[in-house]
């Protein structure tokens, strides 16, 4: 018999009697064993992310909270998964017991119960916070066998909660790597006859492939269901990268692309391996070595993204920018391992973040040093050096107004001084309000400071606009907009409700951003005229306005800036190109758009080949390049390869 014909006979077999039980995993989110609203809004996050893994492996699963677990609720349940539930109380500890008890198994994430510990065979460490701003690294495992996750999961956790064995029976599997990348001996993942715990949660911050891989390794310990599941919806799926309109699609495409006239050699050969790895895994499954048939469509999808990208060409001269919101690279510490990776992946700028509203990254005489300064000291110097070295121009990227990550004592003397945002509803918020003098000077003398001491290559403006439509309604905004606008303010701020009021009160706003945006243009006129100035933005265009206050298309018009980002974050071919398509057809903009590219943002997650899309979208419409949004691990591991074998080759 054919094997093809073979493999869907077994695959049409086995979704038959799959998963007898379709609850028997429990995912449980955390409520009750919270100390407060913040860590329960934070548990929530955590569960959801969990929660949409387990679908896309796919593992079915009942969403339980603590108060809902009882035993009434787990009766068939076989794997019970705690995503971040630290401290269960009495009740809660009961239940577990008598699940364990009766043969139940758990998988513990971020746990800091003594009493759940040793209800598992494990003994609770004491917690371990981060000495320095990225302390853990990575899991590394001892032992990896066929089907499981790679020796190394990347992970950058700022605290740990490790368990250890406390019965022969148990056993530590991975540890965690340390903030240089070396073994640290510190329990990441430590397995028992009770089931797994991990000792931190799993973080959307990159690998996140093998994150799932762990989830449906524990899983598939108790369950080998689990592994049949995986295994028949894996090959079904293989191909699925893309936009593709379904897997059979992805490989006609894939496969024109590749015997195209002109196309090179190797993305043929990389589809060759593609077909390799589905067929073996199609008999892997005829034999029912489940993990080996996802393993193999893993290696499938990965090769056609080689194919994809190889398929793709360079563009000479074009700006190929990244975002870096942690302001310390990848490699915290090393500047230049990060920039001479970054320029072999054909990126020409990085916009770090090295200076907010409430702290600054470098030794700064205006705004308070940040915790990151201090554990790594001059991050301007350290990466504009390594920018030079390797020929990436260091963007400094200030955050405007936001007061996130200020300490108490500073926002308390801010909002002492009135000098915070104030809502309609009469709450102050932590931002610095734009109609005060005294914070217009504060963050030009700022960004004066760190033009006129750094040799960076910009200044690149971002939350340069209001928190939303309703604020701010301070005093030091009526005064302001009375004496500007010359209309009634009484009774404040429930003027604003009215039309004519509130259309005047927008127009208004929007003078006070594009106030600080004129500022910024002449300061660098004055310290540092080679300098391009440039800004993160709202992309829906007049929309942000009203809405934000952010009148970037007025920016361009009048050169007060060089470039505007657009963060155009869409999984979503269509939006993207519509998208760019409005804000190229403004006038005056003469290809100064350099659209955002959401890989890992919270509205898109973009695998390689979906970035490649975007990136000829941007080329289409005549503009001079991109920034891609993030710099972590996802980035570096799995889309700057990709691009670098062609679309972005050097």
């Amino acid at each position: 018999m054919h094997s093809a014909i073979k493999a869907a006979i077994v695959i049409a077999s086995l979704s038959q009697h799959l998963w007898a039980s379709p609850e028997s995993v429990a995912l449980v989110q955390g409520t009750s064993s919270m100390p407060n609203d913040a860590e329960r809004r934070y548990g929530a996050s955590v569960t959801k992310r969990l929660s949409r893994w387990l679908n896309e492996i796919p593992i079915p699963h009942k969403m339980l909270t603590d108060e809902a677990l009882t035993a009434a609720q787990l009766r068939g349940i076989r794997v019970l998964i705690l995503g971040y539930n630290p401290t269960p109380q009495p009740g809660t500890l009961t239940v577990l017991n008598r699940f364990v008890a009766d043969g139940g198994k758990l998988i513990v994430f971020y746990g800091a119960s003594p009493e759940l510990a040793n209800l598992m065979g494990l003994r609770l460490g004491p917690y371990m916070g981060a000495s320095g701003t990225h302390h853990w690294t990575g899991m590394r495992f001892k032992r990896v066998k066929g089907g499981e996750p790679p020796s190394l999961i990347r992970q950058q956790s700022r605290s740990i909660r490790p368990v250890y064995p406390a019965v022969q029976s148990a056993r530590i599997v991975a540890t965690w790597d340390d903030e240089r990348g070396k073994p640290s001996g510190k329990p990441a993942i430590v397995e028992s006859p009770k089931g797994t715990w991990i000792t931190h949660v799993l973080l959307d911050d990159g690998d996140t492939h093998d994150k799932k891989q762990i989830l449906l390794t524990c899983v598939g310990r108790h369950i080998p269901e689990a592994w049949q599941a995986a295994a028949e919806h894996t090959l079904k799926a293989c191909g699925s990268i893309g936009n593709y309109t379904s897997p059979s699609h992805a490989w006609q495409s894939i496969h024109a692309q590749v015997t195209a006239a002109g196309a090179p050699p190797a993305a043929k050969q990389h589809y060759r391996l593609a077909t390799d790895h589905y067929e073996a895994a199609k008999r892997a499954i005829v034999d029912r070595r489940y993990a080996d048939t996802v393993q193999r469509c893993q290696q499938a999808d990965q090769e056609l993204v080689n194919a994809v990208a190889l398929s793709q060409r360079a563009r000479v001269g074009e700006r190929r920018g990244v975002w870096d919101h942690s302001g310390l690279g990848l490699y915290p510490g090393n500047w230049d391992q990060t920039c001479r990776e970054l320029r072999k992946a054909g990126i020409t700028d990085l916009y770090v973040n090295l200076l907010w509203a409430g702290k600054a990254h470098y030794p700064s005489k205006i705004v308070p040093r940040s915790r990151t300064f201090e554990d790594y000291g001059d991050q301007a110097a350290a990466c504009v050096k390594a920018g030079r070295r390797h020929g990436i121009r260091i963007h400094a990227w200030k955050v405007c107004w936001n007061l996130a990550g200020a300490s108490a004592s500073f926002l308390a003397k801010l909002e002492k001084a009135g000098r915070l945002q104030v809502t309609e509803q009469g709450e102050t918020i932590p931002w610095l309000c734009p109609s005060r003098a005294d914070n217009v000077q504060y963050e030009v003398g700022a960004i004066r400071e760190v033009a006129r001491q750094y040799p960076v290559g910009g200044i690149h403006l971002d939350y340069i606009r209001y928190r939303d439509s309703r604020v701010c309604c301070c005093e030091s905004c009526r005064r302001g907009f009375a004496r500007d606008s010359g209309l009634q303010t009484h009774p404040w701020p429930k003027v604003l409700r009215t039309s004519k009021t509130r259309a005047a009160y927008n127009k208004w706003r929007c003078g006070r951003i594009t106030h600080l945006v004129r500022e910024t243009r002449n300061v660098l006129r004055e310290t540092a005229p080679s300098a391009e100035l440039s800004a993160a933005v709202f992309g829906k265009y007049p929309q942000c306005i009203d809405s934000v206050a952010q009148d970037w298309h007025l920016w361009l018009e009048r050169n007060y800036v060089d470039s505007i980002c657009p963060m155009n974050y869409t999984p979503d071919p269509g939006r993207f190109r519509a998208w760019l398509t409005a804000q190229t057809a403004l006038p005056g903009v003469d290809g100064r758009i350099l659209p955002g590219i959401g890989v890992t943002a919270n509205e898109s997650r973009l695998d390689p080949v979906q970035v490649i899309e975007q990136i000829r979208t941007v080329r289409q419409l005549g503009q001079p390049g991109y920034i891609l949004f993030d710099l972590n691990q996802t980035l570096a591991t799995e889309t700057l390869p990709a691009l670098s074998l062609g679309i972005s080759a050097e």
